[in-house]
């Protein structure tokens, strides 16, 4: 079973579908950019000055992370 899977891989591939690892980085940048919008609300709605800041931080990492990996962070 395992041969035939890996044989319907290799043509999926060959037809130009998109790889397992391409389709995983779409995942994942999808879902870093619904978090992101989701922690911008909560970074914003947070009143105490120094935890605001720590959680700023974590956003423009998040943020970057996102744009290395080739995803836009939705406003």
């Amino acid at each position: 079973m395992g041969d035939a899977i890996a044989c319907t891989t290799r043509r999926s591939m060959a037809l130009g579908s998109p790889t397992v690892e391409e389709a995983s980085m779409t995942v994942l940048r999808e879902s870093l950019a619904l978090y992101l919008a989701e922690f911008r609300r909560e970074v914003a709605g947070t009143e105490s000055f120094e935890l605001r800041h720590q959680l700023q931080r974590k956003q423009n990492a998040l943020e970057r992370i996102l744009s290395r990996l080739g995803g836009e962070a939705a406003a």
